[in-house]
């Protein structure tokens, strides 16, 4: 079964990663089975892990901006997004943009009523199971993939917009 290339971009801030190297490791594998690439990432995760060193070798960290978000998600097959637990954040314009590049996503359950069907959300425990079914399980990744374009087709499209605000204004007048 071929490795997965599990991938995440953020800004390089201490919130927008997990808190602990533990969940860290559960939710971005460390075997070869995975290869993870965090694009913003630099400073910030080594310091989680101490040292530049004990970060898993099987991990890329490269600089925020230092590749087009574009370019990035088209190297990747998961994009995989877990923030600090106490952050509460609203919307995530990454994950829109993983969704809509044609990637599987991965996010916590908080993400749900925001993004919909489509994404598989879980928590950070159930992560490696849901990386290795998509690994293992063609069909399966295949599907996340299409019902995720899907809803950003229908939730987040140019036309869903134009109809949303048809609604809105025939509500008002």
């Amino acid at each position: 079964t071929p490795e997965l290339r599990i991938g995440r971009y953020s800004r390089d801030h201490e919130m927008k990663f997990p808190s602990t190297v533990e969940e860290m490791i559960k939710i971005y594998p460390a075997d070869r089975d995975f290869v993870v690439d965090i694009l913003g990432g630099e400073k910030t995760v080594p310091k989680l892990f101490g040292h530049a060193s004990k970060v898993p070798k099987t991990w890329t960290l490269r600089p925020y901006g230092s590749v087009s978000t574009r370019d990035f998600l088209n190297t990747i097959d998961v994009f995989v997004y877990f923030d600090h637990g106490s952050r509460v954040e609203a919307f995530g314009r990454s994950m829109l943009e993983a969704m809509a590049s044609g990637c599987a996503v991965v996010l916590p359950k908080k993400f749900q009523e925001v993004f919909g069907p489509g994404p598989v959300y879980c928590s950070p425990g159930d992560v490696r199971e849901v990386l290795e079914r998509m690994r293992t399980n063609r069909t399966f990744f295949d599907s996340v993939r299409e019902q995720t374009l899907s809803t950003v087709k229908e939730r987040f499209s140019y036309d869903s917009f134009v109809g949303w605000i048809a609604e809105e204004l025939g509500q008002v007048s």
